[in-house]
């Protein structure tokens, strides 16, 4: 099933397709002919963004390596390739262009968040915590993973110093609570469980 920030990005993509696609029916019009290289980009967008809606990757990924040759500076291409690879588990080749396309368009929330859920998927905790960073001013719930991601990949001291970072910003939390519990527990930290209950019980 497609979740909604795909379907979004989905039609995002299609978006700037209609849009580029717009300028050059205006140009048409007033005379000035689109370069046939355009003309080239515009057909094999449109192509792959309809075999992968129709999940058929494999020919969508060959659309968009196309328009990749056309016009390499054009992150949303490397974008759209770095999804498809990971949707067919290609994960080398998926960080590879999702990298490209953050480094054509560095600001962009959406590559960045598609790249932090690729090396979620693969368990690579130490890189999604570096990516994670660059997304918790979007939104609360990424600081929230961070906690998560911190206790996965072992780093308990970070893990209990973003909880408290949390409770400073938002106030305590019943589910932060049990998550700095257990941590006291895998660590036999009774030291900080006991001053933790204590300053819960004040």
């Amino acid at each position: 099933m497609m979740n909604t920030r795909f379907i979004l990005m989905f039609y995002f993509s299609f978006l700037i397709g209609l849009n580029s696609a717009a300028q050059i029916e205006n140009d048409t019009l007033s005379g000035s002919a689109p370069p046939p290289s355009e003309i080239q980009f515009q057909n094999y967008f449109y192509e792959a963004l309809k075999q992968k809606g129709i999940e058929n990757y494999s020919k969508a990924i060959d659309a968009f390596v196309k328009c990749a040759e056309l016009f390499p500076e054009r992150a949303v291409i490397f974008y759209e390739l770095g999804d498809l690879y990971f949707k067919t588990k290609s994960y080398y080749k998926s960080e590879s262009n999702l990298k490209k396309a953050i480094d054509l368009e560095a600001n962009n929330f959406w590559y960045k968040e598609k790249l932090y859920h690729l090396y979620v998927d693969q368990n690579n905790y130490d890189k999604a915590i570096e990516m994670v960073k660059s997304l918790q001013y979007k939104d609360r719930d990424y600081e929230e993973d961070l906690v998560n991601l911190y206790a996965s990949a072992g780093r308990f001291e970070e893990a209990i110093a973003q909880i408290e970072a949390i409770d400073n910003r938002y106030g305590y939390d019943k589910n932060r609570d049990q998550t700095r519990i257990e941590i006291y527990k895998r660590t036999s930290n009774q030291k900080g469980h006991i001053m933790f209950l204590k300053k819960r019980l004040k």
